[in-house]
């Protein structure tokens, strides 16, 4: 269990009686945790599944199943560098089969974020902030890109920030009151990206961040969360369900966005006079 982890659970573990026994019990049988049921979990640590159920919600999970899957995946995720990845990928093998059923069990979470206040005051800012900056690095920037060129359709004055651009070391300068950020941050969390939003959390800017889990570094710098679920099961992470969040903010977006059949159609007739497109293209 990694030391996030740990120390989150700790953290919780400091209230009630029950939450004290409980943490003791998930602290001291990690391994084990990861094939019980919510109900045998109950059994074995002397406490209610109902008390179970409520503690993996203060951790800022879903329910015990979300909890169960983030602590399979930091198990995944233990390898520290690319080596030790292939290592233990070639010790387990992971059939295609158990990746795609991990896919689908991350996309079945979206429902809830969808359904949230955080994913709806998200589009909210991505209609009306004068300014939007998207900042992202390393692999995330890779579906924060697809994002980028979606919401340059949508509206004006969206910024790309990614490092050792202009835009990476200009952002700072940008006026809070009226600026947008939405962070993009999976694992292995980029250092160089905490250190800028936290440059811009300290500067008040505000930010939201599309990231895996409620134990990312990123989460305590946004005022809003949206939580993506990543697949660690395979050589690189499965960025399936971030990408299908990040295309259902594009869509929303959209449907809230005054006058935009207007603008489309000048792309389309812009696009179509500078033969963007083979016959039959789209988008």
């Amino acid at each position: 269990m990694q030391e996030r982890w740990k120390d989150y659970i700790t953290k919780q573990g400091k209230g009630t009686r029950v939450n004290q026994q409980l943490a003791r019990y998930l602290l001291e049988h990690e391994e084990e945790i990861l094939f019980l049921t919510a109900q045998q979990l109950a059994e074995r640590a002397g406490v209610s599944q109902g008390s179970v159920t409520r503690f993996c919600y203060a951790l800022g999970c879903t329910g015990y199943s979300d909890f169960q899957k983030q602590l399979q995946q930091q198990h995944v995720a233990a390898p520290s560098n690319a080596v030790e990845r292939l290592e233990y990928l070639q010790r387990v093998q992971p059939s295609d089969i158990e990746i795609i059923e991990a896919e689908k069990q991350g996309m079945d979470q979206l429902y809830d974020v969808v359904a949230g206040q955080a994913y709806r005051a998200t589009v909210k800012a991505l209609v009306t902030a004068p300014q939007v900056y998207l900042v992202s690095a390393r692999l995330s920037s890779t579906v924060m890109r697809y994002f980028y060129y979606g919401l340059c359709k949508l509206r004006d004055h969206v910024i790309l920030v990614e490092p050792d651009t202009v835009q990476w070391q200009t952002v700072c300068c940008a006026e809070p009151a009226s600026s947008f950020v939405l962070a993009v941050s999976f694992p292995r969390y980029s250092s160089l990206l905490v250190q800028q939003l936290q440059r811009l959390h300290r500067a008040g800017f505000k930010i939201a961040s599309v990231t895996d889990s409620p134990l990312s570094p990123v989460s305590d710098l946004s005022q809003h969360c949206l939580y993506a679920p990543v697949t660690r099961h395979s050589i690189f992470d499965v960025y399936s369900t971030p990408l299908l969040l990040l295309n259902l903010l594009l869509k929303d977006t959209a449907a809230q966005i005054p006058n935009l059949e207007q603008r489309m159609a000048r792309l389309e007739a812009a696009e179509a006079e500078q033969h963007v497109y083979e016959e039959g293209g789209r988008l």
